[in-house]
């Protein structure tokens, strides 16, 4: 089968306007076969079932076995002592003399867990530091900050700043921040805890590119909100790392008996397994594990959105930040074998704590005086009268599911838009400012002044300019004298009047002049159309027909450029200026292919721009 699949072949390069005329492959297949990944992983699959079935000692985890793990062509072998090297070798060789995959000690390296006090064994050499796909595995932390998230962050750093140079939007340079710098972070924070220090370094990073390293007109917990919320969509790091860490909690929920989960489990069993404790009024510090800064940060953001609403029928007997222990809260396997996890579970019919000999009766358990007393006395005696109080009206004790606004954390529901937006609730809740402008309007149309001039047919540096003006944040020279004590000229057109946004864009008599043209000319083919407010030049206008409201609008943001060309230029604006604006601008859209600018280019084309 496979030699038929591969004899007398032929294949073409998938062009933009089709595929090239098909040739005959004469030598090796790389790309574009969907076959050769497929026999190759099953030659490497013989590899990992030789290394299992040999006599090679791996690594023993929880009653697991971890000798190999395998990506592609990367292949990691862990060995219980150097005895093992020996064996490994041999044991690939045979496969080496049968498939003819053949080891390249050059690219072999061993790394120890503990030190080693060789250099190389059987001629591979031993390293404090190995790189297994993408990620740098060292000793040291400060190591591996350094070679996994600082290095990547000053290569972020470097190709941001070479974009500093081009004139980019708002909306670009948001954009860039995702494609440049934050997806090189994603793949080291989805593995690694990342400090505080460093989150802040990479959003000052990105926030002052977003702003080109100068003042920030907007804050950050406004930029990063949605669209219909008066943001931009720009991501903070502490959100997205946040998102990383409980992204890496569902795969754990949901794979919990996956090979690279067998640590986390061992760790977290000890407490009552990860499922248990996720529904725990647990503190991180008192709890009685030694836990990763990962594992760590981890439960940090679970406990950030997790509501863990008091109930006293529902108190955590285990894993409870109150109920400590020199300082650590408890957990006892055997309690937990027999359902005793509730503070309830060990009272009787008054809310008072059981005797011993009755809680032994009552769970069929031989339970030492000295577990029951440190169990019981270190149960704060405020907590027991509260249960105590309300204890005819409490129900059968039930553990909390694991939800986020009433969605299971494994759902599929639960993904990164709707954790990301529930992170942003959390730590950024309230509107955005300068909201004001929007009081005469209900939700559903703030929602949508603030998008669908997004979706207009024009350029970026249309809708950036749109932006600002209906964030007030436009650099006219009274917000330039206001904001930063400026000392700046008046009016570039009439000399005498400073220049505020609403004159600069409306007031003017120059600037009226040519809305009153622009309204005229759209009275020429749509009629019944009021004369617009600075309120309508700010935020655009809403209107029952909306194809007209469609063109009115797109009409108005191209003005607005416009005069703000003019304004750079010091040139007053022009009706004739402006209309020839309009007619290339028609012609710009001829050639696109999209419905939303075949629409725009249909209705000015009922125009005369001459």
């Amino acid at each position: 089968m496979i030699t038929m699949l591969y004899t007398d072949i032929n294949s073409c390069v998938s062009l933009s306007e089709g595929t090239c005329p098909r040739f005959r492959v004469e030598r090796g297949i790389r790309q574009g076969c969907s076959i050769s990944p497929l026999l190759f992983i099953v030659a490497t699959e013989l590899l990992a079932i030789t290394v299992i079935n040999s006599n090679i000692k791996g690594l023993d985890v929880n009653n697991h076995k971890l000798i190999i793990s395998q990506l592609a062509d990367d292949t990691t072998i862990f060995l219980k002592n150097k005895e093992q090297i020996p064996l490994a070798l041999d044991t690939i060789k045979i496969f080496s003399d049968a498939s003819g995959l053949h080891l390249n000690l050059d690219k072999c390296e061993l790394m120890s867990i503990h030190n080693c006090s060789h250099s190389s064994l059987y001629d591979i050499p031993v390293k404090n530091e190995v790189k297994y796909l993408g990620i740098w595995l060292t000793k040291c932390m400060a190591d591996s900050e350094e070679k996994n998230i600082q290095n990547t962050i000053d290569k972020c750093k470097k190709t941001l700043n070479h974009w500093l140079q081009k004139d980019l939007t708002l909306f670009g340079r948001i954009m860039l921040t995702k494609v440049e710098s934050l997806s090189r972070l994603i793949y080291p924070a989805y593995s690694l805890a990342i400090p505080s220090r460093i989150i802040k370094d990479i959003n000052k990073l990105n926030f002052n590119f977003i702003w080109k390293n100068k003042h920030h007109y907007i804050s950050n917990r406004d930029l990063i909100k949605d669209y219909e919320e008066g943001g931009l969509k720009a991501i903070n790091f502490e959100i997205m790392n946040g998102i990383l860490k409980i992204n890496w909690l569902r795969s754990f929920l949901k794979n919990d008996n996956d090979i690279w989960f067998l640590i986390p489990s061992l760790i977290f069993n000890k407490v009552g397994g990860i499922q248990f404790l996720l529904v725990c009024d647990f503190e991180i510090s008192k709890l009685p594990i030694k836990l990763s800064k990962f594992h760590q940060q981890v439960l940090l953001n679970w406990k950030l959105m997790f509501k863990h609403n008091f109930s006293p029928h529902n108190v955590p007997l285990w894993n409870n930040r109150v109920i400590l222990n020199r300082g650590k809260s408890m957990f006892v396997e055997e309690w937990m074998t027999k359902q005793i996890w509730s503070v309830t579970h060990i009272m009787d019919e008054n809310g008072d704590i059981l005797e011993l000999n009755r809680f032994n009766e009552k769970y069929d358990m031989s339970c030492s005086f000295e577990l029951y007393k440190k169990v019981s006395q270190n149960i704060p005696i405020v907590l027991v009268n509260t249960i105590k109080n309300n204890f005819s009206n409490i129900p059968t004790p039930n553990l909390h599911k694991i939800k986020l606004d009433g969605l299971d954390l494994v759902n599929e529901k639960c993904n990164n838009q709707f954790l990301r937006r529930y992170l942003v609730n959390i730590l950024y809740p309230g509107r955005t400012k300068h909201s004001l402008i929007f009081k005469d309007y209900n939700k559903s149309e703030i929602s949508l002044i603030r998008t669908k001039y997004l979706k207009f047919p024009i350029p970026p540096k249309f809708k950036e300019v749109h932006f600002r003006t209906t964030k007030n944040i436009y650099p006219s020279n009274e917000f330039m004298r206001d904001r930063f004590k400026f000392v700046l000229d008046n009016c570039y057109i009439c000399k005498t009047t400073s220049e505020t946004t609403e004159r600069m864009f409306y007031g003017c008599v120059t600037i009226q002049n040519l809305w009153k043209s622009l309204h005229v000319l759209i009275l020429s083919q749509y009629g019944n159309i009021e004369f617009w407010s600075f309120q309508n030049i700010q935020i655009g206008v809403m209107l029952k027909d909306k194809n007209s409201e469609f063109l009115v609008n797109n009409l108005i943001i191209i003005t607005k450029y416009y005069i703000h060309k003019c304004r750079y230029a010091k040139s007053p604006p022009s009706w004739s200026a402006l209309k020839n604006e309009l007619s290339l601008f028609r012609k710009s859209l001829k050639p696109i292919n999209k419905p939303q600018a075949i629409k725009l280019h249909r209705f000015l084309e009922e125009f005369d721009f001459s």
